[in-house]
């Protein structure tokens, strides 16, 4: 499985939401959950999350989304992914 590609930036996201935070997210076909703790900010009335989040093949990545008219954009995303366990 290959990882999102920064290229993809503000292409939309699925976001999912427990108790204000974010948990879950789809983009591109590839479900990520979101490990560690999420940083929020509100940049000019804007909601910005960056996330490490870990793929369902075990692909890690950092990923900034972006509230956009009550969607979820991708922002960027790092491209030096890690997997863990075996391939």
């Amino acid at each position: 499985m290959t990882l999102l590609h920064p290229s993809r930036t503000g292409s939309p996201l699925s976001v999912w939401f427990v108790d204000g935070e974010p948990v879950r997210l789809v983009s591109g076909g590839a479900r990520f959950r979101v490990v560690g703790d999420p940083k929020c900010a509100d940049i000019n009335g804007i909601r910005y999350w960056r996330v490490r989040a870990r793929s369902d093949a075990g692909q890690n990545a950092t990923f900034d989304l972006r509230e956009n008219g009550g969607e979820w954009v991708l922002d960027g995303v790092d491209e030096g992914a890690t997997t863990s366990g075996a391939s």
